[in-house]
């Protein structure tokens, strides 16, 4: 009888060992790896659904790169990496004509040199940094911009413009991380510049000179009446330094697609 109970007792003993062994060994690992699976499956869905949404834009992709890269070129004749300084006092001294106003002479002041250029690779957009909130931008932007088609029209119509094109490009980089100081790769340039006209000759030579930013940034120092008269005869003085930038960074490199073989 002993022998029994013994066979039986060290059966039991036997599949107990052997069902511990299964739920240590075997069926725990089996079920991390279960919930690893269906986590990087939850992870490639959302992965396929941004890219989807980012994919529904791809007719744009050709139109917006050669607008970018026509834009960059438009630029670079202002901020360029060398100063032309008669020609920059021309352009100003044209402005002060096609506003309407005289000047007693353009004056060149204070130069800022730059410290430390930045480097291109400081602008590329590192993966494991801010892949995920630069592609969140793109989908944004594009969405609300060729969604609508007024707003579009002025990104990508004939009569758009760099300056209309600009509040686009920055939402659509909105999610890059740039360097805190945008200007440390800039070289400052200063025009002081008078100017005397009525208040609406002045008031022109300040839109004008503002609709050339970034590449000149108007900073009005006074604006005063010189005389007593009334209406369009009444005369006023304003006071302007004229910033501009030379671009010292490295210059930006053209997108390159790999070639399929």
């Amino acid at each position: 009888m002993l022998k029994i109970y013994l066979q039986i007792f060290g059966t039991i003993a036997i599949a107990l060992i052997i069902l511990l062994n299964y739920n240590v060994f075997v069926k725990k690992p089996n079920l991390e790896k279960i919930s690893e699976l269906k986590k990087e499956i939850a992870k490639l869905e959302i992965i396929t659904a941004t890219l989807d949404k980012v994919l529904t834009h791809r007719q744009h992709f050709s139109k917006l790169e050669d607008l970018q890269s026509q834009d960059y070129a438009n630029v670079r004749v202002f901020v360029t990496p060398d100063f032309d300084e008669p020609q920059y006092m021309h352009r100003v001294q044209k402005l002060v004509d096609l506003s309407g106003c005289t000047t007693n002479g353009i004056v060149v002041s204070k130069i800022t040199n730059v410290a430390k250029p930045f480097e291109y690779d400081e602008f590329k957009t590192k993966p494991k940094e801010n892949l995920e909130a630069s592609v969140k931008s793109f989908i944004t932007t594009m969405d609300k911009y060729a969604g609508n088609p007024g707003n579009w029209q002025n990104i990508v119509g004939e009569t758009g413009t760099y300056s209309s094109r600009l509040p686009f490009y920055m939402e659509i980089g909105a999610g890059k991380k740039y360097p805190p100081n945008m200007v440390k790769g800039f070289e400052i340039h200063r025009i002081k510049v008078n100017v005397m006209g009525n208040y609406t000759s002045v008031k022109k030579f300040l839109h004008l000179i503002s609709q050339n930013r970034p590449f000149m940034q108007p900073v009005l120092h006074s604006f005063i009446p010189v005389n007593d008269k009334q209406g369009s005869e009444k005369i006023f003085k304003a006071s302007t330094t004229i910033l501009t930038f030379v671009d010292k960074n490295k210059t930006m490199q053209p997108i390159q697609v790999a070639k399929q073989g």
